[in-house]
């Protein structure tokens, strides 16, 4: 006979609290800015595709969503290789990706970004993580940091939809009328999360 028990609780709230997170690392995409206008010295932000994520703190907070239902509901959950992580997204706060361990099941990272997030999808043997919010980009997660990847200029490309090849080495990215694949060059995984001051070097060739 099976016999359930709770065993965790992984609340979805806007504010993200320090006393209550103090392990988490938070992670906000914005606009990079690429130079000044050579003017009167502005800095100058160029296209929507070029974004970064900056790191940040607890305390912070999730630009709330009303979803269609006036549900609070977590409609997207994946375990990563092994089952080291769970990551999550609330209808609630649906620009946030939540990465939680599933060791203490502590908050583990947030991903914040300017849009919903569309989809999400780990790596087959990495603890990768790869993100689309459907604009011309993609975003990665490890524990040794983010870093967001964008798509060649001209193809008008919108990513709603992503999933790892079981080759490893490729993302298929799915638009609304499209698909392409993209081929991964990634480095030798760190043996630690401390072992590189940077995430993966991703290199996306579509």
């Amino acid at each position: 006979s099976l016999t359930w028990q709770r065993i965790a609780d992984l609340r979805h709230p806007r504010k993200v609290r320090s006393s209550l997170e103090p392990d988490a690392a938070v992670y906000v995409e914005t606009a990079a800015p690429v130079g000044t206008d050579g003017g009167g010295g502005k800095v100058v932000f160029p296209s929507p595709k070029d974004r970064v994520y900056r790191a940040t703190q607890p305390p912070v907070d999730v630009e709330p969503a009303v979803s269609e239902g006036g549900v609070d509901s977590v409609s997207m959950l994946s375990w990563s290789a092994g089952g080291r992580f769970l990551a999550s997204r609330s209808d609630g706060t649906r620009r946030a990706v939540r990465v939680w361990d599933s060791s203490t099941f502590a908050l583990s990272a947030m991903l914040i970004h300017l849009s919903d997030v569309a989809a999400f999808a780990w790596h087959p043997s990495r603890q990768l993580l790869a993100v689309c919010t459907g604009g011309p980009f993609v975003f990665f997660w490890s524990p040794s940091g983010c870093r967001s990847a964008p798509l060649p200029e001209g193809g008008g490309f919108r990513v709603v939809a992503l999933a790892w090849s079981p080759t490893e080495d490729a993302l298929v990215l799915i638009d609304e009328e499209r698909f392409c694949v993209c081929f991964i060059a990634l480095p030798p995984e760190p043996a630690t999360a401390d072992a590189a001051t940077n995430p993966y070097g991703v290199e996306l060739q579509v």
